[in-house]
């Protein structure tokens, strides 16, 4: 356990829990007997009795301010592709939540299988403007037919950096608006062999943690250099265009070169001096990190089309199916555009607002329940979340689990220098519009969910009767 003085307290991970828990200290407001029931099904709590009763106090809020309406919290089935299934399912037979959360391609589970309201016309007519969030974000969950989603939290990706170990090295810190060269420059002279426990081993100038097994952490180098990873249809790859050649042409040299480390490099272990940190690991880095070393973030560097990171495409929708619209509408709006529900997750969990309005707020509070973030460059995590340049991850229409598959097959070639940047992409580009041409949507997606899960296996319902 890490344990740091601090002024005269001592900081510890168990102080830390406890810090974040006094912060939200929710308290249930008695509520009138509601008229209209909603459901709601938020994916990050553990679904103990205790998880379930925090969320419930949080949503409380709701329908204390909403006269006539009760919202529940409801738990989501575990299991990846199965689980959201299974909620599609529950969604086209009528028993499903009225508000879901989920992430990453299962967007396309629920658009495909037409279980999303689209909210473009509820967006128009209540007034509220994409502006609320960050743009990396809205353009993810969405399609040239419209608005499907909206975010739940901003997690963008910026540099944390061993400053200790450049001062070992005699080299400059980064100043905060360096290019892309000189950030490849640093890196490449702080990379090379060092003695871990007596035995040499890489030191990485910065860890790009998924680049190899997951090529879409990294399709925001695209948008750097002028170029995107598809069309504004979805169903056409441009790997083949010049600003996303331009981006493979500066990022895999250095990984060959060993300069960049795919996902091995590590910070706190001396191997890697850069390393990419997500907005969603702040509270880990600060138990882990805290005062052991000299470290700080900073902001992605200065690509050719500007600032580009990574950010996430956690959303939440709205059920097509639900029986209470209206009131579902409102409900969405209070989760993801209201300031009470996002204080709330800020307070319980550190759970960064979606809502970019709230972001000063939450480093606030981040260097009030964790003293070592002060000072350490959160300003450059709001800087992404403000200035829209996070990139959250896209897929293809018809053929999402198979395009990616395919893609991260052939790139993986390419990192193993079996296949050239210009061959690898235009392959890549090739092949996946071979598949979104035939305009098949995948086996077993969501246009066939109901054949794939039936409702004959347990369902949300059932799932909640237990806790």
């Amino acid at each position: 356990m890490v344990t740091e003085r601090v002024g005269a307290a001592r900081w510890t991970r168990r102080g830390f829990a406890r810090g974040a828990a006094a912060a939200a200290a929710p308290v249930t407001p008695t509520v009138a007997a509601p008229v209209v029931e909603l459901t709601f099904m938020p994916w990050w709590i553990y679904w103990t009795t205790a998880g379930k009763t925090i969320v419930q106090e949080g949503a409380d809020q709701f329908t204390a301010a909403n006269r006539g309406i009760r919202l529940t919290a409801l738990p989501g089935p575990q299991g990846g592709g199965a689980s959201t299934g299974t909620i599609v399912t529950d969604i086209i037979t009528g028993s499903g939540p009225d508000i879901v959360a989920d992430c990453c391609g299962a967007l396309v589970t629920y658009t495909q299988a037409n279980a999303f309201a689209n909210l473009t016309p509820l967006l128009k007519e209540a007034n509220l403007p994409l502006s609320t969030w960050s743009k990396g974000q809205v353009d993810a969950l969405a399609t040239t037919e419209g608005q499907w989603a909206l975010p739940v939290y901003n997690g963008p990706v910026v540099f944390a950096c061993r400053e200790d170990i450049l001062d070992q090295l005699g080299l400059p810190y980064p100043d905060p608006s360096w290019t892309y060269k000189e950030a490849a420059a640093l890196w490449t002279q702080c990379a090379g062999t060092i003695q871990v426990g007596g035995k040499p081993q890489q030191r990485y100038g910065c860890n790009f943690w998924w680049y190899t097994n997951s090529w879409y952490a990294q399709a925001y180098l695209f948008d750097g250099f002028g170029g995107a990873e598809m069309d504004a249809t979805r169903t056409h790859a441009l790997f083949d265009q010049p600003g996303a050649l331009a981006a493979g042409n500066w990022v895999y040299p250095l990984l060959w070169d060993k300069v960049l480390g795919p996902s091995t490099g590590d910070i706190a272990a001396g191997t890697a001096v850069f390393e990419t940190a997500g907005g969603w690991s702040i509270p880990e880095n600060a138990i882990k990190w805290g005062n052991t070393f000299k470290w700080h973030y900073y902001p992605a560097p200065m690509y050719p089309n500007g600032r580009a990171t990574f950010s996430n495409n956690d959303f939440w929708g709205m059920n097509a199916n639900s029986k209470h619209p209206d009131e579902a509408w409102l409900a969405l709006q209070w989760l993801a555009a209201g300031d009470a529900w996002q204080q709330f997750c800020m307070k319980a969990s550190l759970l960064a607002p979606s809502k970019v309005s709230l972001w000063s707020e939450f480093v606030a509070q981040l260097v009030a329940v964790a003293p070592p973030l002060a000072n350490r460059g959160l300003e450059w995590y709001q800087d992404a979340a403000l200035g829209g340049y996070g990139y959250a991850q896209q897929f293809f229409k018809y053929s999402p689990t198979q395009a990616d598959n395919l893609i991260g097959g052939l790139l993986g070639k390419v990192f193993d220098q079996t296949l050239t940047v210009p061959n690898g992409f235009a392959q890549v580009t090739q092949q996946v519009n071979a598949l979104e041409a035939a305009g098949v949507v995948e086996a077993g997606a969501a246009a066939n969910a109901a054949k794939a899960f039936p409702t004959n296996g347990p369902t949300i319902a059932a799932t909640v009767a237990g806790i």
